[in-house]
């Protein structure tokens, strides 16, 4: 066991004389810079846009229609980064999508099922670690957080035996969980200013909405992608 941490302890000596070592020779180019600010595009393509629908696929038998579909949505935000090394840090993020979007009417559905629609705003902060180089930098994010929609559609009631489906649009914003897990790309044209590219897979969560017995809880991966700049301070 002892000779075990002795070799880690070795191990880790010879790659911090190694970092040193190269951050000389490079001049001293991978300066540290404890916090990141800028601003981002975003595209949330989302392949959960219909939770109403859903409900309903899962309790008609005889509606044999998709239950979901994607739906891309662009939105625009701002990040801070707090930066303990070079290879360790913490970020928050937010974005908004400004569109009020809605699906289109279902053919097969009894009534006009729309997608959970409205804008949107997202929060997401967590660990960003990584490899950071002079120019350049790869990082794996973990960040989880909340998105609010405006509008939430639900299913009211559910008439027997025709499986007659009332939705109701539930006008007050929703909140549910969502992740953002993914990799981080980043480039730095000069000392102080950073190009940012995210790809990430944003995992929400929508919890069941009253009457939870026919509005079921459902997750959904989608992909996310992001085009950032900003400065190091």
């Amino acid at each position: 066991m002892k000779t075990n941490i002795v070799l880690i302890c070795a191990a880790l000596l010879i790659c911090s004389v190694h970092q040193v070592a190269r951050s000389q020779s490079n001049g001293g180019k991978e300066e540290f810079k404890t916090f990141d600010v800028g601003g981002q595009l975003t595209l949330l393509r989302r392949s959960d846009v219909e939770t109403a629908r859903e409900a309903i696929f899962r309790n008609s038998p005889s509606f044999s229609g998709n239950a979901s579909y994607t739906l891309s949505e662009f939105g625009f935000g701002g990040r801070l980064t707090l930066n303990f090394t070079n290879s360790i840090g913490v970020e928050a993020e937010t974005n908004f999508f400004p569109v009020n979007k809605r699906a289109n009417p279902n053919i097969g559905v009894p009534l006009s099922v729309v997608e959970p629609g409205g804008r949107k705003f997202q929060f997401v902060a967590g660990p960003k670690i990584g490899v950071r180089r002079s120019r350049v930098g790869f990082f794996a994010k973990v960040r989880p957080g909340f998105l609010r929609i405006d509008r939430y559609d639900v299913i009211q009631a559910i008439g027997s035996p025709n499986n007659f489906f009332v939705l109701t649009s539930v006008k007050q914003g929703a909140w549910f969980f969502n992740l953002d897990v993914g990799g981080v790309f980043e480039y730095y044209p000069t000392r102080k200013t950073i190009l940012r590219v995210d790809v990430g897979d944003t995992i929400i969560h929508y919890s069941a909405q009253e009457p939870k017995a026919i509005n079921p809880t459902i997750t959904r991966n989608n992909l996310q992608t992001s085009v950032g700049f900003g400065f190091r301070f």
